[in-house]
């Protein structure tokens, strides 16, 4: 008798010897692993680039998984190489172990462990991996939240938005899906977004209530992000103006505020508008006499053009040709010119012998440059 006692205690204490000796085995291994790959690691990235192609070490490094995932997740996550190949062989090589981890678990009751941790923030900030690769491979393995993010990356929202809400019943992940996937877009693809997802919450009817009241809560806590006339049009009937206070106020004062800020902005527009009409008539108020007998300064002929330029503010005593800015000599005159143009009534006095004179007026259909620069621009467009 105390030989059947002594003996299974006896083979039960040289199991807990070799399961230790074991572990302290597997342990050592891993050291030895991270310790390997620390040698293309731990160098300076320009020693790397010279001495070591990644290519080649992922190739020695493909019989030893874990080494071959540190050295992967310092190419993308440390040097940050933009190289698909890369990205998704580190997706791969997670997916396979949390497959390994996780073979009968599935749905929102599995536990997330740090691989899925780490494989879920490389499917968000990653875009350089294969998504319908990984689609395919994800599909039918109770992997639901990593498919609703490869659906997103795909534009698949309302495919992704029903596997938060139906299958997982993870609202606040379905609120975070809707502002990671709208980061950095413009206010109504977000709203877009939100608008899908209450669009979700309230087609499953009165037959689940807590859908319903998530939707009221999305409503009551982010009624910035919604478009109060459309949300108005899915609402239920039976539903009390006070479930919905905290969401129709912020539609009112956020209605208001943009109503009053139209107004302001309508309003310094006109203000600057008539800025630019004083200005302008001022510029067309003054008139320049331009009589038969004035000479051109540069060339010293008569002006047969409707076009001519005075230096100066409105220098009535050196009237130039137009075409003699194109001169290299008065293209560096220190006062900005200003063009004017002869009425085609009275230039056809200039151009004959009768003694009258020019007035420069702003109403003929002759362009208008207002800067030698303007000049140039125009002439070079018309060769």
């Amino acid at each position: 008798m105390f030989l059947t006692v002594v003996l299974p205690n006896a083979y039960s204490a040289q199991n807990e010897d070799k399961m230790g000796s074991l572990q302290s085995m597997i342990n050592k291994l891993l050291f030895f692993f991270q310790v390997g790959v620390q040698v293309f690691t731990k160098r300076p990235v320009d020693e790397q680039q010279s001495r070591f192609n990644p290519d080649d070490i992922i190739s020695c490094l493909k019989k030893y998984p874990q080494a071959l995932v540190k050295y992967l997740e310092h190419l993308v996550m440390d040097r940050r190489l933009q190289k698909e190949g890369y990205h998704t062989h580190l997706a791969v090589l997670y997916l396979d172990e949390v497959l390994q981890q996780r073979p009968s678990a599935s749905g929102k009751d599995a536990e997330v462990t740090e691989t899925q941790a780490k494989l879920r923030r490389l499917l968000q900030q990653s875009d350089l991996y294969q998504v319908h690769f990984l689609l395919d491979r994800i599909r039918g393995a109770g992997l639901p939240m990593e498919s609703a993010i490869l659906l997103g990356k795909l534009e698949q929202h309302e495919e992704a938005l029903r596997i938060l809400v139906h299958e997982l019943a993870d609202f606040p992940a379905a609120e975070g899906y809707c502002l990671w996937r709208s980061e950095g877009r413009a206010p109504p693809y977000r709203r877009r977004l939100f608008q899908l997802l209450l669009a979700i919450y309230l087609g499953a009817g009165p037959s689940a209530p807590e859908l319903a009241m998530a939707a009221v809560d999305l409503l009551n806590r982010r009624a910035t992000e919604f478009d109060a006339a459309q949300v108005l049009q899915l609402l239920p009937g039976t539903w009390s103006v006070q479930l919905l206070c905290p969401f129709l106020t912020g539609a009112m004062r956020d209605s208001i505020h943009a109503r009053r800020t139209t107004q302001v902005a309508v309003g310094l527009a006109k203000s600057e508008n008539l800025i630019y009409k004083y200005d302008k008539m001022k510029l067309k108020g003054s008139s320049v006499r331009l009589s038969d007998k004035k000479l051109c300064q540069m060339c010293q002929n008569p002006f047969c053009e409707p076009v001519f330029v005075s230096r100066g503010k409105w220098d009535v005593a050196d009237p130039l040709h137009w075409m003699e800015m194109d001169n290299p000599r008065n293209r560096d005159m220190p006062d900005s010119p200003v063009q004017g143009h002869c009425h085609p009534k009275q230039m056809s006095a200039l151009k004959g012998n009768e003694p009258s004179c020019a007035t420069q007026t702003n109403q003929t259909p002759h362009p208008e440059p207002r800067s030698v620069d303007t000049y140039l621009h125009w002439k070079c467009l018309l060769r």
